[in-house]
């Protein structure tokens, strides 16, 4: 492929992820929670957070940072509710967004 043709391609790659990421399509600025390891639950306090990346991505903002649910109920799928809830590291799962540390949801409620 020619070198000019190159160049207009990789432009036009960064041009479309810079339009997909405008506006409030990602999480807050802040850090991944650490990764819960296989035994260990965390119980905590989040907020549900919509991302529309990968054709959109479901986030948890918790106090200790920021994890991916590999499966939310869809009564919970609203971004911004404030929730409680109950989740295990999700080691084997794999996700198309791979924003934060994989969790699966034991149990989880508004507040």
């Amino acid at each position: 492929m020619h070198p000019l043709m190159v160049r207009a391609s990789l432009g036009l790659s960064i041009a479309a992820v810079a339009l997909a990421c405008e506006g409030n399509n990602s999480l807050p600025a802040g850090p991944s929670g650490p990764a819960p390891t296989s035994d260990q639950v965390l119980a905590t306090n989040a907020t549900i957070r919509y991302v529309g990346i990968e054709g959109g991505c479901w986030g948890l903002v918790t106090p200790q940072g920021q994890y991916e649910p590999v499966s939310l109920a869809s009564q919970f799928r609203v971004d911004g509710l404030a929730v409680y809830a109950v989740v295990r590291s999700a080691p084997t799962a794999v996700s198309a967004c791979m924003m934060a540390p994989l969790v699966t949801v034991e149990s989880i409620r508004t507040r």
